[in-house]
């Protein structure tokens, strides 16, 4: 195993088993960090980085020795200094579909739960104030529930996630509108 692969951060924490299973030929460890100087001391021997949200300044991005590549888990490449990334030659990638479908999903579940006043109606029952009569008709200050095929969903930005939420919505019905 000669190659060591440096994991700063994960969305799944300390559970390495994919990355192990995928990069079996290498040594795949997660590294302890709190500081700049606690990253550089933890990186500065690793081939390759894997990171979320360790920041990879121009700082630590000097201190890497024999680094190949780094990768982040996500989409933005936000905490990544790329400038200085590309001056030491080290390529940067990001998983363009990181979370895509779980965040299109998130999204139509709080439009569901919007739309079907599900907060609005559990406060209801847990106050003992239910009154079916008047909370589905609109009585009570928040408007009746509508159907989602006569409402309009507008997004602001019509990337991979905007498509995919456009995409769902659709098959509620609604109509889409977009602004990119």
């Amino acid at each position: 195993m000669g190659y060591f692969v440096a994991v700063t951060d994960s969305p799944v924490g300390d559970d390495l088993r994919m990355e192990r299973d995928v990069l079996s030929e290498m040594r795949v460890e997660k590294v302890a960090w709190h500081d700049q100087a606690t990253l550089v001391a933890a990186v500065c021997d690793a081939d390759a980085i894997m990171c979320m949200h360790a920041p990879m300044t121009s700082a630590v991005l000097r201190s890497l020795s024999r680094c190949k590549v780094i990768t982040r888990f996500g989409t933005g490449l936000d905490n990544i200094d790329q400038k200085a990334a590309e001056a030491a030659g080290i390529p940067v990638l990001g998983v363009l579909d990181y979370c895509t479908q779980e965040v299109a999903n998130h999204v139509l579940a709080l439009i569901l739960a919007w739309n079907r006043r599900i907060i609005d109606y559990h406060q209801f029952v847990q106050e003992k104030r239910w009154n079916e009569r008047t909370q589905t008709t609109g009585n009570w200050g928040c408007g009746p529930i509508c159907r989602l095929s006569k409402q309009t969903l507008g997004l602001l930005g019509f990337g991979r996630i905007g498509r995919a939420v456009a995409q769902r919505a659709a098959s509620f019905g609604m109509t889409v509108i977009t602004h990119d």
